[in-house]
Formats: C-alpha cells, structure tokens, sequence
C-alpha cells in the first residue's frame, strides 16, 4: 500500500513537471494555424497545384496539359519590376516560358509557395502569395517575391483568373518571417 502511494506521488510531480516545462517551454509564442475551410482547402490545392505547372526539372520539357485544370482560359499575367508593369494573357506567358526552354535560356524552374494569406467572399478570392523560385538550379534562391492573385469559382470548381507579381528588390522585401528562404 505505501508502494502504491509513493508510485502516485512520483507519477503526480513527472506529470506537473511536464505540464511545468510544456508552458514555460511555449514563452508566449504558440503558432496555432487557423482551420481551413473547405473553400480555403480548395484554395490552397488550386494554387499550389498551379505552381507545379511551371514546375521543369533539369532535362525535361515544360508540361501545361493540367494547365486548364488550374486556370481561366482567359487568365492574366502581369508583373510589376523597378516600377514598371508589364501585362499579358497567361497563354502568352506559357509561350514565352516554352520558348526560354527551347532556346536553353532555362534548363529548370521551380517555384513554390513559402507563405500565403486568403481572402474569400462569395465566388470571388483573393491570395496573397509569398514565393520563391530557382531558375536553373536545384539548390540556389534565384528570385523571391509576392503573387497578388485573384481566384473565381466558376461551376463549383475555383480557378486562378489573375496574377500580379512584384518581386524583392532593395525597396520591397518580405516580410522577415520568410527569411529562412533566402
């Protein structure tokens, strides 16, 4: 019987003990995401699913048969650099990203997702896209930036209409959280 005392009271002080250390350990620093809805879910998927269209490995050849899948038909791409906006159908883009691979400008791309805020009201999004992407290596940061991108649901499914890069320059930099992707 007094085995069993001492056992409770030992496993008593390991279990404040532990609950001891899991709050000081936190020091007011808990990072608890948001649950998603099922719209932010499907979200998410679309637009991380676009990036892996542009998605080149070193050898291979450019593949936007799921393009369709991701995007409007009349989707549209501008980007902003050095103060300068330049706009174009998306369709004109993919020519222009194929045609970098067919010259040897570009023997790889990928670019992916780092960070990302999402507003939804009704059928119409909005995302704001922290990214970064490496352009002819595996290993090596080439450009990191923001993709301001607008979304609609069109019969049920959501589909990219709009994108608007700026990328990090010496005046615009993101936010210091995305450091580690440097």
């Amino acid at each position: 019987m007094t085995n069993n005392i001492a056992y409770r009271n030992i496993y008593a002080i390991i279990l404040v003990s532990i609950l001891i250390l899991s709050i000081a350990g936190c020091n007011g620093d808990v990072n608890l995401k948001p649950v998603l809805t099922a719209t932010e879910l499907e979200i998410d998927h679309v637009v991380k699913e676009s990036y892996y269209v542009w998605y080149v490995a070193k050898g291979q050849k450019p593949d936007f048969s799921k393009y369709d899948d991701y995007f409007t038909k009349n989707a549209i791409f501008n980007h902003m650099e050095q103060g300068v906006v330049t706009s174009s159908a998306l369709t004109q883009q993919v020519e222009k990203f194929k045609s970098a691979f067919e010259k040897g400008h570009l023997v790889s791309f990928d670019e992916r997702e780092i960070g990302a805020q999402t507003r939804v009201f009704g059928n119409v999004a909005h995302r704001i896209s922290y990214h970064v992407y490496r352009t002819n290596t595996n290993d090596m940061i080439t450009k990191r930036g923001v993709n301001s991108i607008e979304l609609i649901r069109i019969n049920g499914q959501w589909k990219i209409y709009s994108i608007l890069r700026q990328i990090e320059d010496d005046k615009y930099k993101l936010p210091s959280k995305y450091d580690a992707f440097i």
